[in-house]
């Protein structure tokens, strides 16, 4: 018996080569592997404790293209979200700073 199977395949767009979990631009539509949208795009997350999941990925030339123009509320959004990312990762340097700080002096007055 003869069995026809269709199947969809995915290329990147930047490289041409087949992959099977493209990350895809939410405004354009475009299809970039793993290794390529790490330097044809950004990927945002979309909470300040998640990991990126590929959801939140725009290509170089969308995230340009809304970041001059303001964008659209999803992109400001997830703009937002990392913004907050990096006020966030600071905070906690500093805070790591100023509390190894307070230790290494309390450990001096403590040893005199």
């Amino acid at each position: 018996m003869k069995t026809e199977i269709t199947t969809i395949t995915h290329e990147c767009d930047a490289c041409h080569e087949r992959c099977d979990y493209p990350y895809i631009c939410i405004k354009c539509g475009a299809e970039y592997c793993r290794e390529c949208s790490k330097t044809h795009g950004t990927e945002y997350q979309h909470g300040i404790y998640a990991s990126g999941s590929g959801d939140g990925y725009y290509c170089a030339m969308c995230d340009a293209a809304l970041t001059q123009s303001g964008g659209d509320a999803l992109h400001r959004a997830y703009q937002v979200v990392s913004r907050l990312i990096m006020e966030h990762a600071a905070w906690g340097d500093d805070f790591e700073r100023r509390a190894n700080d307070a230790e290494l002096k309390l450990k001096v007055l403590s040893a005199q």
